[in-house]
């Protein structure tokens, strides 16, 4: 089994759930949109401790400040903005993160 396996499973369950999450935000399904997210940020926290040593504190910091703008969207139960910065924002960030960390292929 390649080392990267799991971690490449991992990211692809993440952006699955997290589009997933998206699309049952914008379709009004707001309780499976929940509960999807909660996944999607499971997956992330996953992706994290499989990757931790390889993630450099610089990277971290690119993806922080979009977490704390998803809690105070979530805070303020902003729902499109939300939605938005998920699609928008952390899902390519969370790919770009993988892709500098050499668990995927670059396009």
């Amino acid at each position: 089994m390649n080392s990267n396996e799991p971690f490449d499973h991992v990211s692809d369950r993440y952006d699955r759930t997290a589009l997933a999450a998206v699309s049952a935000f914008r379709s009004g399904n707001d309780s499976l949109g929940l509960e999807l997210f909660g996944c999607s940020m499971e997956d992330l926290e996953q992706l994290f401790e499989l990757n931790w040593r390889s993630i450099l504190e610089r990277d971290f910091s690119s993806i922080v400040p979009i977490l704390q703008e998803l809690l105070n969207r979530i805070n303020h139960q902003d729902m499109t903005g939300m939605t938005d910065l998920m699609e928008f924002v952390l899902c390519p960030a969370v790919k770009e993160l993988a892709q500098i960390n050499g668990n995927k292929d670059c396009p």
